[in-house]
Formats: structure tokens, C-alpha cells, sequence
């Protein structure tokens, strides 16, 4: 999966860029933050943290709650490397630029708010087709979230990565 176009990128590499400047790259910004993450829960039924957009395992979810390496914060520059990256590959530029001949997978939650609910994933899903890619693979799993492999329906997400490799090599 991926993000897909945002189309306040360049706000949000300029903001990180410029409080990284004023405040030190290793700066931890809510400001930054609460933009970036902060309606990742909008669509999650009876929500109880902030992190209940990544899995709809609850155990999965509060081992992760509880982990400090699953739940920091970014500092300024984290996000804008990021926020830049994400910008980069997530356009037919870039698509145009991958080898044409080599398979891809993507997969995907329909409510992983990262990708757009599925349609970011869908935009650059078509970036690749655009790009004459040869072979090209979209899953996606209804009532997914972020973390597809950490998911209930984890077996199923394996099976068919496993069903996908065991076809391309």
C-alpha cells in the first residue's frame, strides 16, 4: 500500500522545513502532528485512542499502545523526510521511472485512512498501469486498516502474498 498524492504536500514539507529551521530539526511538533495524524481515527466506530486506525486486532492494538517505539512522536525533520518522500512516489513521474517488466503487489485496507480509504491507493494504482507495467496486482481487503499484516484477517493478507509470489518466482 502507499499514501497516494496528498495535495497538501508542499505545505507540509515547507511547515516542517521551515520549524526545523526555527526550532531545531529534532523538534517533536503537535502542531505537526495533529495535521499529519490527527483524523486518522474520523472513520473508526467507538474509537478509544489515537492509534485505533492502525489494526483491528485489539491485542495487536494494545501491545502497540503500549510500546514507546510504536508510539513517539516524529520529530520535525522525520515528517518532512516523509512528507517528501511520500510526495515523490506517489506521482507518474515516478511510475514512469520502475522497470517495466518487474510484478507488482499492492494491498490494502479499504479503511486504512493512510491511503485515502483506498482511493491514494487506487491513484497510484493507476500511476503504474499508466506506466505500462506489465503485471500489476491490487488486493484489497474490506474493513482493512493500516496494518494489513497485523490484521484479524492477517492469514488471509499472507495466503495471498504467499499465492503471489509462489505465481511471479
Amino acid at each position: 500500500g502507499t499514501a497516494g498524492p496528498n495535495p497538501f504536500s508542499n505545505i507540509g514539507i515547507a511547515l516542517t522545513a521551515f520549524i526545523a529551521k526555527t526550532r531545531g530539526s529534532e523538534y517533536r511538533s503537535k502542531l505537526v502532528d495533529t495535521l499529519a495524524m490527527g483524523n486518522y481515527c474520523k472513520k473508526i466506530k467507538n474509537s478509544t485512542s489515537k492509534h485505533d486506525w492502525v489494526t483491528n486486532d485489539l491485542d495487536i492494538l494494545e501491545k502497540y499502545k503500549k510500546d514507546e517505539k510504536c508510539t513517539f512522536m516524529f520529530t520535525v525533520s522525520a515528517f518532512h523526510e516523509v512528507m517528501r518522500v511520500l510526495k515523490d512516489v506517489n506521482t507518474q513521474k515516478w511510475a514512469n521511472t520502475l522497470d517495466k517488466d518487474k510484478p507488482i503487489l499492492m494491498f490494502a485496507g479499504d479503511m486504512d485512512p493512510v491511503g485515502g480509504y483506498f482511493k491514494g491507493i487506487q491513484k497510484v494504482f493507476g500511476f503504474l498501469e499508466n506506466a505500462n507495467i506489465k503485471d500489476l496486482t491490487l488486493n484489497k481487503y474490506p474493513d482493512g486498516l493500516h496494518e494489513m499484516l497485523n490484521a484479524t484477517n492477517r492469514e488471509e493478507v499472507y495466503q495471498d502474498i504467499l499465492c503471489w509470489l509462489n505465481t511471479k518466482f
